[in-house]
């Protein structure tokens, strides 16, 4: 299993300037950058693509914020081919894919649908994803799961827990009344 922790950054305009567009389209892809990562959580590779924007011209809160302009991008491909030079590289083998958040996964597959790059599903190589902001220990949940202490842990915190609020036990009745 390869690890691909991948950011996007994105081109966003102004709804207020745009309002007929639909809100997931305000929000372009104007780059692609991944880090692959083996088994072993050893770095195996890099990934930097821009995507030139279908929609809109970058704006200058992007410019700003990534330092990606309508020059940077004038060169790059289009999401769909873009798209398909990074599934060639993250390669067949089964990949887990760790976002900083849940918005560039939502932003990819609402960009994708609505452009028409995917019919139905995503690529295999891109439906396994993890929030890494949700999971801020996840090698180490890893490891202690291994080792079977995640599964334990719960049982025996309720044990315990019972323990602490079960009443006494009744005298015993042996020795006859």
């Amino acid at each position: 299993m390869q690890h691909i922790f991948l950011d996007f950054e994105m081109n966003q305009v102004s709804r207020k300037k745009n309002p007929d567009t639909p809100a997931p389209l305000l929000h372009e892809i104007v780059e692609i950058g991944a880090v692959k990562l083996d088994s072993d959580y050893r770095q195996v590779g890099k990934y930097s693509a821009y995507v030139r924007p279908r929609n809109f011209p970058v704006g200058p809160s992007c410019t700003r914020i990534t330092g990606i302009s309508d020059e940077t991008v004038a060169g790059a491909k289009e999401l769909p081919e873009a798209l398909e030079d990074f599934l060639r590289w993250i390669g067949e083998e089964p990949a887990r894919i760790y976002a900083w958040s849940d918005s560039d996964k939502k932003q990819l597959y609402q960009e994708c649908f609505l452009k028409g790059v995917w019919e139905e599903k995503p690529p295999k190589q891109l439906r396994r994803w993890i929030d890494f902001q949700a999971q801020p220990h996840l090698p180490e949940k890893r490891h202690r799961r291994h080792r079977g202490e995640l599964r334990r842990q719960p049982a025996q915190r309720r044990r315990r827990r019972r323990k602490l609020r079960r009443p006494p036990h009744p005298p015993s009745r042996q020795g006859g009344l």
